[in-house]
């Protein structure tokens, strides 16, 4: 059973290839591409920013961020595995919750690369419940210290995410914490090793 990317159950891997090769030929979903990693609003769009202070250094932070760190706050893995972060890379965000399991497609639409920032936004492809961007930003604000930020203007795109829009929006907040967690305590976890 599969409605709007949750599943009954694990999918296997080749089911997981046919919905990445799927998602390849998907467009968009909304219309403000890269507009997570830029100032402002979108007109219309729910936006919301969540941001914590931690000590490291932003090289580390853009290492850990390569390798997806903050998906593991939400135990979410990315199909494929090791998915370059470079604007075209389409993926799956895959997490189970209970018996169920949830597969959406996203394609990388923009990376931030600066000698004090770093971070990528990920957009939402025709099939996707919500319609929008998610982006991950590292910010080296001080020496050893970073500002981690995880912003969404996403809205839903299907009658379900429409009826759970207030169980969306905590589920997002929820989510974006962990991220959050998760990012700083790979970079202290590596910063230490």
């Amino acid at each position: 059973m599969e409605l709007s990317g949750i599943h009954l159950g694990r999918r296997d891997p080749a089911t997981l290839d046919r919905l990445l090769a799927a998602a390849g030929n998907a467009a968009l979903n909304y219309d403000h591409e890269g507009s997570t990693l830029q100032h402002g609003a979108v007109p219309g769009v729910p936006d919301r920013s969540y941001s914590i202070e931690v000590p490291g250094d932003l090289a580390v932070a853009r290492e850990t961020l390569r390798r997806w760190a903050p998906h593991a706050g939400i135990k979410a893995r990315i199909v494929p595995t090791g998915a370059p972060m470079e604007p075209g890379t389409t993926l799956l965000v895959v997490a189970a919750f209970g018996p169920l399991e949830m597969a959406v497609p996203d394609r990388v639409v923009a990376v931030v690369d600066e000698p004090e920032r770093f971070g990528f936004a990920y957009g939402t492809l025709t099939g996707h419940p919500e319609a929008g961007e998610e982006a991950f930003l590292a910010e080296q604000i001080a020496p050893d210290q970073l500002r981690l930020t995880v912003r969404v203007q996403a809205g839903p795109a299907t009658w379900l995410a429409k009826l759970g829009t207030p169980v969306v929006t905590v589920l997002q907040k929820t989510a974006a914490r962990r991220y959050l967690a998760a990012w700083a305590a790979a970079i202290t976890k590596e910063a230490s090793s």
